[in-house]
């Protein structure tokens, strides 16, 4: 997962449209086929990992197809390569949580103390 460089930005709708809301819907139409995407809905290469192109090639046609041609999201992309941006739980499956190693309390305290000595002004992009 914390391979490929670069940035990507997806927006909901271009800039002289609206993003949608149906009426009854908890999300707006772009983020309820966001979160589909990262629940497993888009097709992806078989490896078991989302890419940034698989959110994209899935998002932005069903928008368009539930909107009636009204929504069309947008992506702008400084990239070197199709990066991984979600492990592929295909939908149904649920990821369980490993249980979270004891550190005392003390261990905590020195990691905060060292990261203060190292990113001062906080950490920039992908220092960490």
């Amino acid at each position: 997962m914390a391979t490929g460089t670069g940035r990507v930005i997806i927006a909901s709708s271009r800039v002289d449209a609206a993003s949608l809301v149906f009426p009854g819907a908890k999300n707006s139409l772009f983020t309820q086929h966001l979160v589909d995407v990262l629940r497993g809905a888009a097709r992806t290469q078989g490896d078991g990992v989302i890419r940034v192109f698989d959110v994209f090639s899935h998002v932005g046609p069903k928008v368009g197809s539930d909107s009636n041609g009204r929504q069309h999201p947008v992506k702008v992309s400084h990239m070197e390569d199709n990066f991984p941006v979600a492990l592929d739980r295909g939908g149904a499956k649920s990821a369980t949580p490993a249980p979270a190693p004891h550190a005392p309390a003390d261990d905590w305290k020195r990691i905060e103390d060292i990261l203060v000595d190292l990113y001062p002004a906080s950490p920039q992009d992908q220092e960490i």
